[in-house]
């Protein structure tokens, strides 16, 4: 099922990181994306840590079943969110 609050899960407290992206990051942004995560400096981070989280979570809830939140579209050999949880 899905998690519920004060039910085991497999989150693990947030780690010590990089606070920042590096601005290559910024490439595959489009305009209004860029103007946003350079008025918020911590915004791709916490996108990328959300995502990561989600997907270690989902994965965590489905490992006894068949399909266990798989990101990677075989069909175009890419992550399914892309490069912001490749980062950080």
């Amino acid at each position: 099922g899905i998690a519920k609050a004060g039910e085991p899960n497999n989150l693990s407290p947030i780690s010590p990181g990089r606070l920042y992206m590096d601005r290559s990051d910024h490439v595959t942004l489009r305009k209004k994306q860029h103007r946003l995560a350079r008025k918020n400096p911590g915004l791709l981070a916490a996108i990328n840590k959300g995502a990561n989280q989600a997907i270690h979570e989902c994965q965590y809830q489905f490992r006894n079943q068949r399909w266990n939140c798989s990101t990677w579209n075989f069909l175009r050999g890419k992550n399914l969110f892309g490069k912001i949880v490749d980062r950080g």
